[in-house]
């Protein structure tokens, strides 16, 4: 059954809502000419597996390969029928439309919503584990297309978001208010976040966005200072932010709690008239408003670049007895890992469609005197893998970009904590192309205070690039923090989720 798009109104920017537009337009031609033999779904060959995407554009199914999937044991996982088919799984991994999910366990993973799923340990939203929840105390509330809550004996969850109820057993979900709030017999939520201090006696829902106590007015999880909750209505909502939508007694909100002239719709400026203000005014409203604009700027690689040095120095300060520091190199000791240790880093970075989000290795297998990771991430249909030795160097690298993913199978170790110049020769399988090459490539490497500064520069026909990047190592020579530059632009930032 194809349904009719649901646009959600909470979109703030002119582009975005033209981009809904436009995806709106794009599922209604979907739905008017796509049928059975072209919908999403999973398809086996002998050549591998396949996640089958349909275009609208081609009105054809795109083919995305599995990279390391196994055809013998693949199979579709059971949904209800509502539901698309997108989870499936192998002898090894779980998958969520091609794309495999960390920590999942195949042999007890079941569907349980259109969202929720658990394993005979975990709980997981889409293709995410919800952290600190056990699968045995877990309990759906709702999971649809455009709400999802469950609860523990002690936590609330929206989406893969834990939250500490103040009493569990009458912790409910308010269905008629999209995924907006939640409510137990003593507290109030707003998507997972707490209001403070509320009357729970007289606490009243008001719309998607406001609700009220006798004493307080919020909008979303925070209180509106100047609102008189005796008065306070909501009116109908609107996308503009020029319009009431509302009001007491004395003022007039927009769609932002912003207080506007209830005439005129403009804005209502607050404080101290430029004019009035000391030199110390001046500069805390200076800083205020710099802040507010940087803040509310949807180019966070811009962000990423110009903050990037305090992040550094931030890490550098809290993690100062887990850094891996030049003369620790000799003592890297890989040994004593053992299965469940894994290392997650994710990008800060609101990287457009298709790039990297997160990247989780997880520990396999020792053989050899090596040690085995898979190694998950969003961009790559399938689980990549990576060898170390157990002096920390790495043999085969699953090397991840959100221009291009590949494995690069080592001739010898790599230079990465070799200081000065050197030369890395490497035979790269790309997993956008499926080809296979030999290659070689300059690295610099500089150690500066516990900072790996790496330059690596590639002339070759087949791959060139000049990649430049700072990273900060724990003692196992994984990364707690890398920002990585490609020439003169971002290619992304990644911090440790310890």
């Amino acid at each position: 059954m194809c349904r009719e798009p649901i646009i959600k109104t909470s979109i703030k920017r002119p582009f975005s809502r033209l981009l809904l537009v436009f995806l709106a337009l794009v599922t209604i031609t979907g739905c008017a000419t796509h049928h059975s033999s072209l919908s999403n779904g999973y398809k086996v060959t002998n050549e591998g597996v396949y996640w089958s995407e349909y275009s609208v554009l081609s009105k054809k199914n795109k083919l995305k390969k599995i990279f390391n999937s196994d055809q013998d044991t693949f199979q579709v996982i059971k949904q209800p029928k509502k539901y698309r088919k997108e989870l499936a799984k192998d002898k090894r991994y779980v998958y969520r439309k091609g794309f495999p999910i960390p920590f999942a366990d195949p042999n007890s993973f079941i569907s349980i919503g259109s969202n929720y799923s658990r394993d005979s340990e975990f709980v997981y939203f889409k293709g995410d584990r919800v952290t600190g929840i056990k699968s045995s105390d877990f309990k759906v509330l709702e999971d649809s297309i455009v709400s999802s809550y469950g609860k523990t004996s002690k936590f609330g969850i929206y989406k893969n978001i834990p939250f500490e109820l103040c009493e569990s057993d009458s912790f409910k979900h308010e269905k008629q208010f999209s995924d907006s709030w939640s409510l137990d017999s003593q507290c109030a939520y707003y998507k997972g976040h707490k209001l403070s201090e509320i009357d729970r006696n007289t606490f009243k829902i008001l719309s998607y966005y406001f609700s009220k106590d006798s004493n307080t007015v919020f909008f979303k999880d925070k209180p509106i200072i100047d609102a008189d909750p005796n008065t306070f209505v909501s009116l109908n909502y609107s996308m503009s932010s020029d319009v009431v939508v509302a009001k007491d007694v004395n003022n007039c909100w927009n769609r932002n709690a912003e207080m506007i002239n209830c005439i005129s719709k403009r804005k209502i400026k607050r404080g101290k008239a430029i004019a009035f203000m000391n030199a110390q005014e001046l500069k805390s409203a200076t800083h205020s408003l710099v802040a507010s604009f940087f803040e509310k700027r949807s180019n966070s690689e811009k962000k990423a670049l110009r903050n990037h040095e305090k992040a550094v120095l931030t890490v550098l300060s809290e993690y100062d007895s887990l850094l891996l520091k030049n003369d620790d190199i000799p003592s890297i000791n890989l040994s004593n890992l053992k299965s469940g240790f894994s290392v997650t880093l994710k990008s800060t970075v609101k990287s457009p469609i298709g790039a990297v989000d997160k990247i989780t290795y997880v520990f396999r297998k020792k053989e050899n005197e090596n040690i085995y990771f898979d190694v998950f991430n969003t961009q790559v249909r399938g689980v990549l893998t990576e060898i170390r030795n157990l002096k920390g160097r790495i043999i085969q690298e699953a090397s991840i970009s959100k221009y291009s993913s590949s494995q690069n199978l080592y001739t010898s170790e790599t230079c990465r904590f070799e200081s000065g110049e050197c030369i890395e020769s490497y035979t790269r399988l790309s997993l956008k192309t499926g080809t296979t090459f030999k290659s070689t490539r300059q690295v610099k490497n500089e150690y500066q205070g516990g900072v790996w500064i790496n330059s690596v520069t590639n002339e070759n026909k087949n791959e060139k690039y000049n990649i430049k990047s700072k990273t900060i190592y724990d003692s196992y020579g994984f990364p707690i923090y890398k920002i990585i530059f490609n020439g003169r632009s971002l290619d992304n930032e990644y911090i440790s989720i310890r």
